[in-house]
Formats: structure tokens, sequence, C-alpha cells
């Protein structure tokens, strides 16, 4: 992935809070400072979040590393001006699910005072998980509320420092919100515009094609390297490459994860196997003048065969089914069912590998030998 940044809304902060108690009087709140994200529907969630740490810390190297957001409760899409995606960090405090309704305070941080700008009943329609850096870092706030008029905040001891964790609002929204920041500060002196402009190339092997493609069409448009601009006035842009993509590494762990998964539960099967062979020939020896008499009064090998299989069988069947009677009836594991059928299946099969050859092995031998070999 390429990232070609020259910043953009890195000021913009939120409070997003939720109502938790309510009289005649009073209101109290529970909510989180975060970061903000406005998406349209193109922006590709799980994979299009990217974040340059000068903005977090402005005495740290030019990094620029990709975060996914992934999914957790609820829709998980561009939410719409009355809509807002949050972290599961902020719902597991507040203890908030999907539907319920929010209120969002758009902070702008970059001036003195900072400017704030207030957005009621937002629909909470999803709630995602967001490695990273920050370990899904949050500071949260009580807020008491006295005849509709703020009376009281109470801060963690983050207090309202910049984290990586956004909330996600409608790109519309967003943008309103720094059109009004721009009126307000349009008395003071003016900033120099600034844009962010974040590029994929499709491989890896791409990237390096990809970047001197930017950098041609920069340039074609006049704008100069920040560090070679330094005639007053020049328009500058710096490309900046992600040092690592969170969402590849994520899906690299569960792979690994996956690949142990698959070893270990092989080498269960195998002790499986191992096991209930293990314990059918004990059984066959147990029982091997009982195969010689039955088979002395004329029982046919098939007919032993499904005597002694089908109380193995039956042991199966009847596990299989009060594991199957657990997973129907906890809610905890309802959503197993799949997993559970197919364990079960390869328990079946690996215990019907480990047992057939001790129960045919006595149908190889003469009944005699078999009565002579115990008396």
């Amino acid at each position: 992935m390429l990232a070609a940044c020259l910043s953009h809304g890195e000021a913009v902060q939120a409070d997003v809070s939720f109502l938790v108690f309510e009289n005649a009087k009073q209101k109290e709140y529970l909510g989180a400072h975060t970061s903000v994200l406005g998406v349209d529907p193109f922006f590709p969630l799980k994979t299009g979040y990217y974040v340059d740490f000068r903005w977090i810390n402005p005495s740290a190297p030019r990094a620029v590393l990709g975060i996914p957001l992934l999914p957790v409760a609820g829709e998980f899409r561009s939410p719409k001006v009355n809509e807002i995606l949050l972290p599961s960090t902020v719902t597991d405090y507040v203890g908030v699910q999907p539907g319920a309704q929010a209120s969002v305070e758009l902070i702008y941080a970059g001036s003195d005072p900072p400017i704030v700008h207030r957005l009621d009943d937002l629909r909470l329609i999803g709630i995602f998980d967001i490695p990273g850096p920050d370990r899904g870092r949050i500071d949260p706030f009580w807020r008491l509320s006295y005849v509709d008029e703020p009376l009281l905040t109470v801060r963690g001891t983050g207090g309202t420092e910049a984290t990586t964790v956004p909330v996600l609002l409608n790109k519309a929204v967003v943008q309103d919100f720094l059109r009004s920041v721009e009126l307000q500060r349009s008395s003071s002196t003016p900033h120099p515009a600034r844009s962010q402009l974040v590029v994929s190339a499709t491989a890896v092997a791409n990237v390096p094609a990809v970047q001197n493609k930017v950098v041609s069409l920069l340039e074609v448009q006049g704008l100069k390297l920040a560090d070679k601009a330094n005639q007053a006035g020049a328009h500058s842009y710096r490309v900046l490459l992600p040092e690592r993509n969170n969402f590849v590494s994520a899906q690299r762990e569960q792979g690994k994860i996956g690949t142990g998964g698959t070893y270990f539960a092989g080498l269960l099967l195998i002790l499986l196997a191992f096991g209930t062979g293990g314990l059918q020939v004990l059984a066959t020896l147990t029982r091997w003048r009982d195969y010689g008499v039955l088979q002395a009064v004329g029982f046919s090998p098939g007919q032993i065969l499904m005597v002694y299989g089908g109380q193995l069988l039956l042991v199966l069947t009847t596990a299989i089914l009060f594991a199957g009677l657990a997973v129907l009836l906890s809610s905890s594991l309802a959503g197993s069912r799949e997993v559970f059928a197919t364990a079960a299946v390869l328990a079946v099969l690996a215990t019907v590998a480990g047992s057939v050859p001790a129960l045919l092995w006595p149908m190889r031998t003469r009944p005699a030998a078999m009565l002579k070999e115990l008396q």
C-alpha cells in the first residue's frame, strides 16, 4: 500500500457520550474522547485507515501505519448523516449496543479556545475492534447536566490527549464542521491549505511504480518535494510509505493460528485413533475365547463384527448425542454448530480407523486355534 500524505483534519477530535441516567432536573452521561474519521460509501473500512504519527507526537519520525477496523456487531458500512460507528472499547465502557442514541461534540483543537459543535441523536449502527499502537485506548469521562446546562465533567487520567482510536461519522458531517471552522477563523491569519491523499497499489511489487507515478503527477501540478521547497510560498508535498499494514499482519498472524490449530487438531485425531485402537485390542484379547465359541456354534464373521462393532457405534452415537444437546441448549455455543458437526465426523472417522483393524483381527483366525490357545 502507498500513502501519499499532505495531512488533513488532524486537529479534529470528538467527545462521544450516551445518556445513562435522567430525572426531572439532572442528566448523567458516560462517554469517551477519541479522534474522528469521516467516511463515504467508497471508503474501505477494513484497510483504508492510515495514521501519520507526527499528528500524535510532533517530535516522532515521519511514519505512517495502516490500522484495520474489524466488524464486531451491527452493520459495518459507511454511516449516514444521522448515524455513527464506534470502537468496542467505547461501547463496552458505556454498556450500549447498536440502536442506542449517541451525542457527539466535534472539537477543533487547533484554535484557542477550541471550536466545538454538538451533534445529538446519532444512531449507533455498528461496533468495530481496532488493533494498533494504542491497543484501543480511549479517554473516558463522566458528565453531569443540570436543567439541561452542563455542570460538571470528570475525565480520566488521559484527559483530552490525541489517540488513533476513531469514531466513524459521515464524511459530509465532518466537512461541514471543517467549513464552519474556516469561517470562524477567517479573521485570523490564514494557514496554508493542507490535504491528504491515500493511494493503494494492487500488489507490493507495484508500489515503486505507483510511487513514481504519484510523484510525477504532483510535480506536474507545480508542487515541490518538502525537503527541496525552500523558496517562499512554494507548494510542497511529502510521500510517506506505511511502516507496516496491521491488516496484513493480522492476516498473517491468523494464518499462523490456523496452521497451529490444524496441526494440533490432526495430532488429537491421531491420538484418538491410537487410543481407541488400543482399547479395542484389549477388548479383543479379553473376548478372544468368545470369538472362537461364537464361530464354533455357527456365527459368521460378519455377524460377530456386527455384534461387537455395534457396541462401539452405540457408545459413539450416545456420546455425540449428549454433546449435540449441550451445543443446542447452550446459548454461548449456539454459533459453534458447524464446527461441532465437523469435529463429530472427524472423531467418528478416527475412532473407526483405529478400531476396525482390532475388530477384524480375530476374524482371520480359525475357531479351533482360538479355543486351543486359551485352554
